[in-house]
């Protein structure tokens, strides 16, 4: 049991350098201009869908309630879907992480004129008023985050430079102690919106 509990201490930690690498690889991509890829037609309520299958095991291990209003008649959109991949990934996985047992997670998408918002909603620890201007900030963790939970601090970061690729908006809006909502608002582009660089 002593073995097991080692083994299972060390698959967190790789899982966590992981994550850490990927988001270095990623931010620095960006940077280059070589992380751009040609928009694709696709069906993302599908995309978020699997993303949520991925996390089904966390979320009956911390018995969490998940709930999903993304209709599935949404538009097909000209995305480039590892990246938007990514965005929704990381926003699951942190509502996941940063809400106890028990607690609720909200995903709701809402057809607008030329756009969709999606809002990712938790039940969790929330963010300082003072704090929550730096979340996107590359490296940035709240006090609450550092205290009990794991990270790198890049997530974020990368998040908010995948959306600002696709000429995309998100913020979001928190009260410490009682959960956090992420506002992501992605425009329809065509094709030729999204620049390809050398």
């Amino acid at each position: 049991d002593k073995q097991l509990e080692v083994i299972e201490k060390c698959l967190g930690r790789l899982d966590g350098l992981g994550h850490f690498i990927s988001d270095i690889l990623s931010v620095q991509s960006m940077e280059r201009g070589t992380l751009h890829k040609k928009l694709r037609p696709i069906s993302i309520y599908t995309l978020i869908k699997r993303i949520i299958g991925y996390h089904e095991d966390q979320i009956q291990v911390k018995s969490q309630q998940f709930v999903c209003h993304i209709p599935e008649d949404l538009p097909v959109m000209n995305l480039a879907p590892e990246r938007i991949s990514q965005v929704f990934d990381n926003l699951i996985s942190n509502a996941i992480k940063y809400t106890p047992e028990k607690g609720t997670i909200k995903l709701d998408a809402e057809v607008k004129e030329n756009s969709i918002l999606f809002t990712v909603e938790d039940s969790g620890i929330g963010v300082s008023e003072k704090e929550l201007p730096h979340l996107f900030d590359d490296f940035f963790r709240t006090k609450e985050a550092k205290a009990g939970y794991e990270g790198t601090g890049l997530g974020l970061s990368v998040v908010a430079r995948i959306v600002k690729i696709h000429h995309g908006k998100v913020w979001a809006t928190s009260t410490l102690g009682e959960g956090t909502t992420f506002h992501v608002e992605l425009p329809f582009l065509e094709p030729e919106d999204l620049i390809e660089e050398e």
